[in-house]
Formats: C-alpha cells, sequence, structure tokens
C-alpha cells in the first residue's frame, strides 16, 4: 500500500505502480507547504488532477482520501495551525465570523480578529466532500477514505454513507453539530464558560447544471 499526495510525481513512475496493491492518495494540498492562505483542495484542481491519475493507476487499486480538516492562518505573523472543523465553528461563532463559500474554489472560508491579530481559516468540510464525491462518481475507484477521520464535519459521514446525487442535500447536511468538543481560549489553571455549545444550521445551493454545491450559507453557528 502507498499513500501519497494527489499532485506528487511518485504516481508517474512505473516500475513502483507495477508493484503497488493499494494506493491512497491524499486529495488536498499540503497547507505546511503554502506560502499564503488559501483552498486546501480547490474543485477544479481536484478534479483535474483525479483525471490525470486515472491514466497513471489502475482505478481499482485506487482509493482517494477526502480532507476533512481545515487551517488556521494568522495572518500577523504568518503562522499557521491544523484545526477541526469542530474548533472552526467554535471560533467562528466565538468571534462572530462569517463564514462564506469561496466560489472559486468551492471551499468554505471565514476570516477572524483574536484582539491582536487577523485570521483567515480555510475548512473542506462537507461541501467539498460532496462536490469531491461527484467527481469519483463514474470511475469505479477501489474506494473513498477520510482524513483526518476525527477531525471532520460529521455530514461527510452522512454523505459517505448516502447513494449521491440526492433530489434534496439539505436534510443531509443542515444541521451542524459538533458533539462534545470543548475548545479554550487562553492559559491558566482557571476555566469560566464562555459560551455553551449549541447546533448550528446551514443550508447549500447546488447548481442545476452541475450538481455541485456553489453556495453555503450558515443562518446559525
Amino acid at each position: 500500500c502507498l499513500v501519497s499526495p494527489l499532485d506528487h510525481s511518485v504516481w508517474a513512475y512505473e516500475p513502483l505502480k507495477r508493484v503497488v496493491d493499494r494506493a491512497v492518495v491524499l486529495g488536498f494540498q499540503d497547507a505546511t507547504a503554502m506560502t499564503a492562505p488559501g483552498s486546501l483542495a480547490p474543485q477544479d484542481w481536484f478534479s483535474g488532477r483525479i483525471a490525470w491519475l486515472l491514466h497513471q493507476v489502475d482505478p481499482a487499486r485506487l482509493v482517494v482520501a477526502l480532507g476533512g480538516m481545515g487551517y488556521d492562518w494568522n495572518t500577523g505573523d504568518g503562522s499557521r495551525h491544523p484545526v477541526s472543523y469542530a474548533e472552526a465553528m467554535r471560533l467562528a461563532s466565538l468571534h462572530e465570523a462569517e463564514v462564506t463559500f469561496d466560489k472559486t474554489s468551492r471551499n468554505t472560508t471565514f476570516p477572524y480578529f483574536d484582539g491582536v491579530y487577523s485570521h483567515e481559516v480555510w475548512l473542506l468540510d462537507a461541501a467539498s466532500a460532496h462536490n469531491e464525491l461527484l467527481a469519483l462518481l463514474h470511475h469505479n475507484i477501489g474506494g473513498v477514505a477520510l482524513w483526518p477521520l476525527t477531525d471532520a464535519d460529521p455530514a461527510i459521514g452522512t454523505l459517505l454513507r448516502t447513494a449521491l446525487p440526492v433530489a434534496d442535500l439539505g436534510p443531509l447536511v443542515r444541521n451542524v453539530g459538533i458533539g462534545d468538543y470543548v475548545g479554550y481560549e487562553g492559559t491558566g489553571s482557571f476555566q469560566q464558560l464562555l459560551r455553551a455549545a449549541r447546533h448550528g444550521i446551514r443550508s447549500m445551493a447546488v447548481d442545476a447544471a452541475s450538481g455541485l454545491v456553489d453556495d453555503v450559507r450558515y443562518s446559525r453557528i
């Protein structure tokens, strides 16, 4: 079994392809190699790289791992760190950020200010997963995985258990729950409850021609 990013040149190496029984492809970009905040898996990039990869690897041996993470870029000092979907939603709620769907990349993003620095968060969530699953729909690949499993938008699991496309995507993705996740602000030995957990509500609009999600609205986070 070989695990490697979708855009890695290893997939074009003929001797290796002949001996690999299972190829697990990470379907997202390495944020640590990015020089500026941005989408982790632009839809056109994903679809184009998958089309190329299917000419390099036997589809039956191919497992595509959809991204289920986010990254928080500190635009003040240039640092970045991974965030789970739950943590991203907590930050958006705490800082009253407007979560938007980037129409170019079809990835979710939002900015926020922590009192000192500005931040930019980019997420892979149920919207990106839905669009990527549609891109894989008719290629008869060996399987689909989620990477990482524990940090992802819970609705991605629902989509993976659903035969896509569906006539009404709304009920599958409407409720935004983060389970028993607890986030922390600041340091020290004592904690104070800043905000109780609550379920969020979102809606997704689907392009009639392509079937892809082309807008996401959060009415409550």
